[in-house]
């Protein structure tokens, strides 16, 4: 069971943007309610920031962030946070090298200890999941962490470890929709993705084959998605080369006991992510020279591109709240990139505008 740190962030009041805000992850509980995470020029560290939009991004304000730096070059494993997810309008998480919540819309944080580094994180409604390291990447006799599985109710601030589900390394996946949810852990020795499924909220798992692995092609599951019940699909990616990757979707609607070849995305791009907006809407994020939203339609059967010609700044956080209202990052405020932006698409991606906060 995890518990609080002593760090909280008093409670603050609406405040304007701070100058020169960097975007670094985003979240959003309904077409209007959002939550942008990120980092600005201060005069006293940290300058971490969230900003709040009640309108679609139409308009933001400053409120309180947690009491830790935004993860940089120099910090990422030193008490830091890059990522955001929220459940709902009230409870909340900051998570990378250290994980901060809140239970009452962004107006204080508080740490929970979680006894090391957070690299993936997800929730329903209900359940949230966070996959804990044992160590820091950074630190000495550290170059693999060992990987667990923790589970909390969303809204409690109790944590508990599931049993048996663990890997090594610094990469995890988590896809949650309702009660149903997977992860995949990297073993030991770099073979098959570990992956597991539970369809009662968590409270029992089964281990489930790794469909994705080919390992004559260096192919293995790069990404997972909650498409609605028990549909998921799985994202294969490997064998890289100037600028371009194998990248392929399979599909299961038995919750990943068994999957099926859908189609071969298109080469261009080194995948990043994969999201869904309901079984036929899925999207596939990659990054070459310039940054690609590939987009199907029809369960992944065929594929459009949504380029930005950006000199390859990347793309994260690509989620749907509803099948038309979706948002991304595109670069990071530690990447020195030209662009570092917040996307939204309310057509369900067909197009995606610059969100300015």
């Amino acid at each position: 069971m995890a518990f609080f740190g002593l760090a909280q962030v008093a409670e603050a009041a609406a405040a304007p943007v701070p100058a020169k805000f960097e975007p670094g992850s985003v979240s959003f509980v309904s077409p209007s309610l959002g939550y942008l995470l990120g980092t600005s020029h201060c005069s006293h560290a940290p300058c971490t920031a969230v900003l709040t939009t009640a309108n679609g991004g139409k308009a933001w304000t400053k409120t309180a962030a947690p009491g830790a730096s935004f993860a940089t070059t120099a910090t990422r494993y030193v008490a830091s946070v890059s990522q955001l997810l929220f459940a709902n309008a009230s409870d909340g998480w900051a998570y990378g090298d250290s994980l901060w919540a809140t239970y009452n819309g962004a107006k204080t944080w508080q740490q929970v200890d979680l006894r090391g580094p957070v690299f993936a994180l997800n929730s329903s409604k209900d359940v949230v999941y966070a996959v804990v390291g044992n160590c820091s990447p950074s630190g000495a006799k550290c170059a693999t962490p060992a990987l667990r599985l923790e589970r909390s109710s969303v809204g409690s601030h109790s944590w508990h470890t599931v049993p048996g589900l663990t890997g090594y390394g610094t990469s995890a996946l988590v896809a949650v929709n309702g009660e149903n949810a997977w992860v995949s852990l990297s073993p030991l020795d770099h073979g098959a993705a570990k992956l597991w499924s539970t369809t009662d909220g968590g409270t029992t798992w089964h281990s489930l084959p790794d469909s994705c692995y080919q390992p004559s092609q260096a192919i293995d599951l790069a990404g997972l998605a909650a498409a609605g019940g028990s549909t998921v699909y799985e994202l294969c990616a490997g064998d890289p080369g100037a600028g371009s990757e194998g990248k392929s979707i399979r599909m299961s609607t038995n919750g990943g006991s068994t999957t099926r070849m859908v189609s071969h995305l298109p080469l261009g791009g080194l995948a990043q992510g994969i999201a869904a907006a309901g079984t036929q809407d899925v999207y596939v994020t990659a990054v070459s020279g310039a940054s690609d939203i590939y987009r199907s339609v029809n369960g992944g059967r065929t594929w459009a591109a949504f380029i930005l010609d950006d000199g390859g700044a990347g793309l994260s956080d690509i989620r749907f709240t509803t099948p038309s209202f979706g948002t991304a990052i595109e670069g990071q405020p530690v990447d020195g990139a030209a662009a570092n932006r917040l996307l939204l698409t309310d057509n369900g991606g067909a197009t995606w505008s610059v969100v300015k906060s």
